[in-house]
């Protein structure tokens, strides 16, 4: 027999206490009726919710917040003055999700205590080098063997020009860029071949007016069995034998390659930039 609502009800009162049926069926009525407004939770309004005494640790009630500015307490980076997204599942497994333009955090609090905020690189802040890796961009500029070089948005306005054979000078720049995210200077990728050996030596030297000068030089690789070394052909001589390089000596970066340069840009190009709306 089917059941209508007034008899599922009925037999549900049957079932238990009077007040424990109250309880519950005054549950099931503010589940029902509970409404979200605009506004509410940060939903649907320009405002986002406040954060509890600037405390980023304090929200965890899901929701939209907006960022408390310089007052902030455990945030990261520039977020302050962004929103921050907020999921609880219960209330000790809490993601947050903090913004602001292109900066992108999240941590996550379990057992009572939050992790580390964790950085998300977007596509505009990584490249892919020569190589096939990912790495830290902005501003990048690739070298190619013959003096053609490609900038990104960032190092734009930088000029390559070859001076020589394996001699390339990079300038309108102010040296390498200053974080050190590709290593001691900022730095170059050197290609490879498919065994990860570097197939060109490098020398470099940064220049008072902050332009780069880039020297490229064969590398053999002698120490490993003939087979695997770097047989780089130069010419075919008057006699029709070919003439390899030698480890050492001066050579362009080598076809199908190029070099993959990290830089700093002078403060006057970068503030035309933003002038012009470029971010």
């Amino acid at each position: 027999k089917n059941l209508g609502l007034s008899e599922t009800v009925e037999q549900a009162r049957n079932a238990v206490s009077t007040n424990d049926f109250n309880e519950k069926m005054e549950s099931v009525e503010k589940a029902i009726d509970w409404k979200i407004y605009p506004g509410q939770f940060g939903i649907g309004s320009s405002n986002g919710m406040i954060v509890p005494d600037g405390d980023y640790n304090n929200a965890i009630i899901s929701g939209v917040y907006a960022g408390p500015g310089a007052a902030a307490k455990n945030a990261i980076g520039n977020t302050p003055y962004g929103p921050c997204f907020v999921l609880a599942r219960v209330p000790d497994h809490i993601l947050q999700q903090a913004y602001y333009k292109n900066q992108f955090y999240y941590r996550y609090r379990e057992y009572g205590k939050w992790g580390d905020w964790y950085y998300v690189m977007t596509s505009d802040q990584w490249t892919v080098d020569a190589n096939g890796f990912y790495k830290k961009a902005s501003p990048i500029i690739e070298v190619y063997p013959d003096g053609a070089f490609t900038t990104n948005e960032e190092s734009e306005g930088a000029k390559v020009t070859k001076e020589g054979t394996g001699v390339y000078r990079i300038s309108n720049i102010s040296g390498y860029n200053a974080d050190g995210a590709w290593g001691v200077h900022g730095g170059i990728s050197v290609p490879k071949d498919n065994n990860g050996l570097e197939l060109i030596f490098i020398d470099d030297r940064v220049q008072y007016n902050g332009s780069i000068i880039i020297e490229t030089f064969h590398r053999q690789h002698s120490h490993l069995p003939t087979r695997f070394q770097n047989w780089r052909l130069k010419l075919i001589d008057e006699n029709n034998e070919r003439v390899f390089y030698e480890d050492g000596e001066p050579c362009d970066i080598p076809d199908n390659y190029c070099l993959d340069v990290r830089v700093q840009m002078p403060e006057d190009i970068s503030m035309e930039r933003q002038a012009a709306g470029v971010k």
